[in-house]
């Protein structure tokens, strides 16, 4: 989910560190990019779409922590 805005916040946050000042200039722009362009696409869809998307496959609070769980151990190995 966060994936797409990887770069930019790595650009932003290594500009900031090393202190140049056009690195940190070039991530913010691409991260105000990449937000306005996620905000529009989103936008897009629900138009397209035409009302509410609707998701009726919810599952209980058990299997989903336990899920949650998998993936966040997934992500710290």
């Amino acid at each position: 989910m966060f994936l797409p805005f990887l770069a930019e916040v790595l650009a932003l946050s290594f500009g900031i560190w090393s202190q140049d000042r056009l690195l940190v200039r070039q991530g913010l722009r691409a991260i105000l990019t990449s937000t306005a362009i996620a905000i529009a696409a989103g936008a897009a869809v629900a138009w397209m779409k035409g009302g509410p998307i609707g998701f009726h496959g919810f599952r209980g609070p058990l299997i989903s922590f336990a899920i949650s769980a998998a993936i966040g151990i997934a992500a710290g190995l």
